[in-house]
């Protein structure tokens, strides 16, 4: 009787633990995972700098972009442009973003993103001196 109750408390005790480790659909593990292509879309786009002459814009490789989601502080994934200023985040969950781009040299710029299930939201971020 004792390793009936025993086996009892420990199957609590597991069924406990799994509630308190198991992460929310919206929050689980990376990209790519079971309904990710139902609930998420992506955010896509370009970061660049105005021309010295103020006549077109130029693609900035290299640079710091940052995903937030919207009125938080909190940064959700940091990517680096590629040599043509591109960038992208996939997987990203249904909501409204914030996209906050920079190179020190450069300045920063900052684009609201709205994301939808199954789509790619496309910005480009302006790099301007503070």
């Amino acid at each position: 009787m004792k390793l009936l109750a025993r086996a009892a408390v420990l199957v609590a005790l597991l069924c406990g633990m799994a509630a308190v480790v198991t992460p929310t659909p919206a929050l689980a593990g990376p990209p790519g995972g079971p309904g990710d292509e139902i609930t998420r879309g992506a955010i896509a786009g370009r970061v660049v700098v105005a021309e010295k002459d103020g006549d077109g814009v130029r693609p900035v490789p290299r640079a710091t972009v940052q995903l937030r989601k919207k009125g938080s502080d909190t940064v959700l994934r940091t990517e680096k442009t590629g040599p043509k200023g591109q960038f992208e985040f996939r997987g990203v969950p249904a909501g409204e973003y914030v996209v906050r781009a920079g190179k020190p040299e450069l300045g920063a710029g900052i684009e609201a993103a709205t994301v939808e299930a199954k789509k790619v939201t496309r910005v480009r971020v302006l790099l301007k001196k503070a």
